[in-house]
């Protein structure tokens, strides 16, 4: 981390108030790197937790700024990162991280950014547009990403340095993806894939996928308390993007929706015999679809690809389940917003994703009248 966001903790003690505690750091000003005390704090928790509030806001309001000093591109980098650091998620301060270092670093190092024009930026894109993997160009997806945290990056500089915007009036050209159309397994194609699966653990596991339509993230951080014996409680995400350089954390659900999804008796019951097994072959119950650590994807996605093959079912990725749970709501007269509620999705992205379903309906009350 970089100079800015360090801090030292000193205790004091006092006749009147008794232990208190100081913390001293340093700020990045117009005027120079100053150190910065907050004092007279009970513990040293309230101490730190003053100091992120006071970085919280001093990172995201405007410093004055001249237009004459020099604010090169390595710079900005680490204070956007110690904003980012108090106020996005973990995983997202690690994709920025590794995003810069493959698609901005080299583009821009080196620079001042008050003197970024507009053409510099196209310049940019044009390469960025131009990149391959593995032999292919990058989808529009993939564009997006990129173009869109160095956009929330650039505009963060434009509002903390009072740049003049480079950004303005530049737009993101657009690449036609050939998507494949979206696989989802009937209930009939999933009954013929799960009974090829003899392994009690993964038959429970994938039962509850397509039948719950949870995340594999949120399935994969499942605890055995999330589970009363009728539904489930999703609460938190599994992610190996740490800072920290743990093996793993659980963290926040995307869109921050923690939610209580019912389980028809079919998956309860499934669910129940796993847990009989786990008890009698004494297997830790810390996490629900593993033991004393969360099981992981590699694992997951080995017995899939088994069942595919074993089943000769039609192909799909793991992530289709969820789509297919859907699918199978909808089929059961489930409107969007119940199952915005079950799936841990706002009701404008259930109603984008799946808007093909609402036109199929269309014809179909139509063809009634």
């Amino acid at each position: 981390m970089p100079n800015t966001f360090k801090y030292n903790i000193q205790e004091r003690e006092t006749k009147k108030n008794g232990t208190l505690y100081d913390i001293y750091f340093y700020i990045q000003t117009s005027d120079g790197r100053k150190q910065k005390k907050l004092s007279g704090f009970k513990t040293k928790k309230l101490a730190k937790q003053a100091y992120e509030q006071f970085m919280g806001k001093h990172l995201s309001a405007p410093q004055k700024y001249s237009g004459k000093e020099v604010v090169r591109y390595e710079l900005a980098r680490r204070e956007y990162l110690g904003y980012a650091q108090n106020n996005v998620k973990e995983s997202s301060l690690y994709d920025f991280i590794h995003i810069a270092k493959k698609h901005y670093d080299d583009f821009f190092s080196g620079r001042d950014m008050q003197t970024i024009t507009r053409q510099d930026i196209i310049e940019w894109q044009d390469q960025l547009w131009a990149k391959k993997y593995r032999g292919k160009l990058y989808t529009q997806k993939t564009l997006s990403k990129i173009y869109g945290q160095f956009t929330v990056f650039y505009s963060w500089c434009v509002e903390h340095y009072g740049l003049e915007n480079a950004l303005k009036g530049v737009k993101m050209p657009k690449r036609k993806d050939n998507k494949e159309p979206r696989q989802i397994w009937t209930e009939a194609e999933f009954d013929q894939f799960i009974t090829s699966v003899d392994n009690i653990k993964y038959k429970a596991l994938f039962t509850t996928l397509f039948y719950c339509g949870c995340r594999i993230g949120e399935l994969q951080a499942l605890r055995a308390t999330d589970y009363d014996g009728h539904q489930l409680y999703i609460h938190g995400t599994f992610t190996r993007k740490t800072m920290d350089g743990s093996p793993y954390k659980i963290t926040e659900t995307k869109n921050y929706k923690s939610r209580y999804v019912p389980l028809p008796e079919k998956t309860t019951a499934v669910l129940d015999e796993w847990l009989a097994y786990k008890k009698t072959h004494n297997i830790p119950n810390k996490y629900l679809f593993g033991g004393t650590d969360a099981i992981s994807l590699h694992a997951i996605q080995n017995a899939f690809a088994r069942g595919i093959e074993i089943s000769a079912v039609k192909k799909i990725r793991i992530h289709d389940l969820r789509h297919s749970y859907v699918s199978l709501l909808l089929s059961k007269g489930a409107n969007f917003a119940i199952i915005a509620s079950l799936i841990g999705d706002t009701l404008e992205q259930v109603v984008k994703t799946y808007a093909h379903h609402t036109e199929d309906d269309k014809k179909k009350v139509i063809s009634l009248l």
